[in-house]
C-alpha cells in the first residue's frame, strides 16, 4: 500500500470521526427529570436548649379586645387544651364578613376578566362606535356646507363690493365734471376773486390731485370690472375710497370758496353763483354718501370673513371632537375583544392574595380569641375581669398557671424562626442523658422581649413536657424539634427545581422535547426540601433538576 493511499484513509477516517462528533453522536442531558407527586411537607425548627425547673406560665392574648368570658378561677386544675377566657368576637366577625365579600368580588373580577366581553358588551361597543362613525361623518358633511356657505356669503358681499365701486366711480366722474366746468379759466377768476388766498390755494391743489386719481383709478377700475378676483376688489374699494376723499376735500374747499364769492366780479350773476353753489353742494352730498357706501362694503366684508372663520373653526372642532369619539370607542372595543394582558392579570392575582391574605388573617385572629391551656397545671393568677380590655403580650399576663410537670426546657429561637413558631405546636425533645428516646412536649410560652446572643436578636422560648420523666434533672441539655406547621396529600417538588426569575417563581418542563419556563405559585416550605405548589403544575407532569 502507498503512502499516498494511507494518507487518504486517515484523512477520511478523521472526517467520519468529526461527523460522529458533531451531527450523530447524542450528547447526554445534563439535568435530571422528576415527576410531580402527592406529598407531606412539614416544616420544623431545630435548636438546642437546656432543662429548667417549672416556673409559672404567663398566658396572654396576641391581640387588643374585649374579654367576654372567663371559664375557670384561681386554684382550679385545667389540662392541656381547656379554655380559659375567651373574647369577643362581634367586630371580627363584622371584619371577616367584609374581607369575605371583598375577596369574592376579587375573585369574580379576575373571572370576569379571563372569560372576556361577552356578547352583549361587544354589540354596545360596536354600537357606540357606530354612532360616533355616523356623528363624525355628519360633522364632516356640516364643514364642508359650512365652507361652501362661506365662499357664497363672501362672493355676494364681493360682488356688492365691486356694483359698489363702479356706482361710486360714476359719481366720482359726475362730480369731477361739476368741478371741471368750474375751473375753466373765465369761471375760475369768479369764484376765487376773494381774498382768501390759502382757500383759494388748497382748492387748487386739491384739484390737481383730483385730475390725477381720475387717471389713476381709471386703471384699477377697468382691472377689477375685468378680473373682478378678491384681491383686485380689494384694490379698487381702497384706491377709489382714497380719491372720493381727495375729491370731497376739493368740493369742500370749492364750496368754501362760493359762499365768499359776491357776484358781478368778473361778470358772475346771482343766478350763476347759486347754481354753482347747488351743483357742487349736491356733488359734496352725493360723494360723501358713496364714501360711506364703500365703507359699509369693505366692514361687511370683514365681518364675513369673522364670521365665516368663526363657524369654520367651530365645525372644525366638532369634527375633531367626533374624531376622537371614534377613536376612543375604537379603543375601547378592540380593549374589550384582546385577551386579558400579563400586566393587568398579575395585578388582579395580588390584588386577590391580598384579599386571601386579609381573610386568613382576620380567621386566625378569630382562632385566637380564645386562649387555652398549653400544659396541665393549677391556676394561680387571674388579672383581667369579663368586659375588660386586654392589649397584647407587652402589656403583662392575662392568666398564670402552674404546670403539673415539674421541668420545662428553654430554648432561644432565631427571629427568622420564631414567627414560625406558636403556642401550642408539638415538640419532639432529646435528651443526651437519655439516648435512643424521644420525649413529646409542647410551646406553651414565647418570650415578647428579644435577646441579644453575639449582636443577633432571639427569643426565648419555652417548652413544656408532657409527661413526668423520671431521672430528669435541671441543666440537663435538650434538642428539640418544633413542628410548626405541615400540610399532608398536597403537590410538592424539590425546592432545588424552583429557580425566580424577574419576581417570577418558575420551574423549568420538558415539553415535546423542549425546555419550557412555567410560572408557579408555591406555598408552605418545608425543612424536608420539598415545597408545596399551589398552582401551576399538575400531578405527574415532570420538572427538571438541574445538577
Amino acid at each position: 500500500m502507498t503512502k499516498k493511499i494511507i494518507l487518504i484513509i486517515i484523512i477520511t477516517g478523521i472526517i467520519i470521526f468529526t461527523i460522529y462528533q458533531g451531527f450523530l453522536k447524542k450528547e447526554k442531558p445534563d439535568y435530571s427529570l422528576l415527576k410531580v407527586s402527592l406529598g407531606t411537607v412539614v416544616q420544623e425548627v431545630s435548636e438546642t436548649g437546656t432543662v429548667k425547673k417549672g416556673e409559672k406560665i404567663d398566658l396572654s392574648f396576641k391581640n387588643t379586645g374585649r374579654i367576654e368570658n372567663v371559664y375557670v378561677k384561681v386554684g382550679d386544675e385545667v389540662k392541656e387544651g381547656d379554655i380559659l377566657l375567651e373574647l369577643d368576637t362581634s367586630e371580627l366577625e363584622k371584619q371577616i364578613l367584609s374581607a369575605r365579600a371583598s375577596l369574592e368580588a376579587k375573585q369574580a373580577e379576575l373571572n370576569k376578566t379571563l372569560a372576556g366581553a361577552t356578547e352583549e358588551e361587544i354589540r354596545v361597543l360596536e354600537t357606540a362606535l357606530e354612532n360616533a362613525k355616523i356623528s363624525l361623518e355628519n360633522a364632516q358633511k356640516n364643514l364642508e356646507d359650512v365652507k361652501t356657505t362661506a365662499i357664497t356669503n363672501l362672493n355676494k358681499d364681493y360682488q356688492d363690493a365691486q356694483d359698489a365701486v363702479n356706482t361710486a366711480y360714476l359719481y366720482f366722474i359726475s362730480s369731477f365734471y361739476t368741478l371741471n366746468d368750474l375751473y375753466d379759466d373765465s369761471t375760475l377768476r369768479a369764484v376765487f376773486s376773494i381774498k382768501n388766498s390759502q382757500v383759494k390755494n388748497d382748492a387748487l391743489n386739491d384739484w390737481e390731485e383730483v385730475k390725477k386719481e381720475k387717471t389713476e383709478i381709471k386703471n384699477y377700475i377697468d382691472l377689477m370690472n375685468d378680473d373682478p378676483s378678491r384681491q383686485n376688489i380689494d384694490t379698487a374699494l381702497r384706491e377709489l375710497n382714497s380719491s372720493l376723499n381727495i375729491l370731497y376735500n376739493c368740493l369742500n374747499l370749492t364750496e368754501e370758496g362760493l359762499y365768499a364769492t359776491v357776484t358781478g366780479v368778473g361778470g358772475l350773476t346771482s343766478t350763476q353763483l347759486n347754481s354753482y353753489k347747488s351743483d357742487v353742494s349736491s356733488a359734496k352730498s352725493d360723494i360723501q354718501t358713496q364714501i360711506s357706501n364703500l365703507n359699509d362694503a369693505q366692514q361687511t366684508i370683514l365681518t364675513t370673513k369673522d364670521t365665516n372663520q368663526s363657524n369654520i373653526n367651530t365645525a372644525e372642532a366638532k369634527v375633531n371632537i367626533d374624531q376622537g369619539k371614534v377613536k376612543t370607542a375604537e379603543d375601547n372595543l378592540a380593549l374589550k375583544k384582546a385577551p386579558p394582558r400579563e400586566v393587568d392579570l398579575a395585578t388582579l392575582h395580588a390584588q386577590l392574595k391580598q384579599a386571601q391574605a386579609e381573610v386568613s388573617l382576620l380567621q386566625n385572629k378569630i382562632k385566637e380569641v380564645v386562649l387555652k391551656s398549653p400544659a396541665q397545671g393549677k391556676i394561680i393568677e387571674i388579672n383581667k375581669k369579663v368586659g375588660e380590655i386586654v392589649q397584647p403580650m407587652l402589656a403583662g399576663s392575662v392568666i398564670s398557671i402552674l404546670p403539673a410537670v415539674p421541668f420545662e426546657i428553654k430554648v432561644d429561637i432565631y427571629e427568622e424562626d420564631v414567627v414560625k413558631t406558636k403556642i401550642g405546636n408539638l415538640v419532639d425533645i432529646t435528651l443526651v442523658a437519655f439516648p435512643n428516646q424521644t420525649f413529646k412536649g409542647r410551646v406553651v410560652n414565647i418570650d415578647p422581649a428579644e435577646k441579644l446572643i453575639d449582636e443577633v436578636v432571639y427569643y426565648e422560648v419555652t417548652i413544656g413536657f408532657e409527661e413526668t420523666i423520671e431521672g430528669i434533672k435541671p441543666g440537663m441539655s435538650a434538642d428539640v424539634v418544633i413542628k410548626t406547621a405541615s400540610k399532608e396529600n398536597i403537590l410538592v417538588i424539590p425546592e432545588e427545581a424552583i429557580r425566580t426569575k424577574d419576581d417570577k417563581t418558575i420551574v423549568q418542563i420538558l415539553k415535546d422535547g423542549e425546555i419550557e419556563n412555567r410560572e408557579i405559585e408555591i406555598g408552605l416550605k418545608g425543612s424536608n426540601d420539598l415545597v408545596e405548589v399551589v398552582s401551576g403544575l399538575e400531578e405527574g407532569e415532570e420538572v427538571i433538576i438541574a445538577p
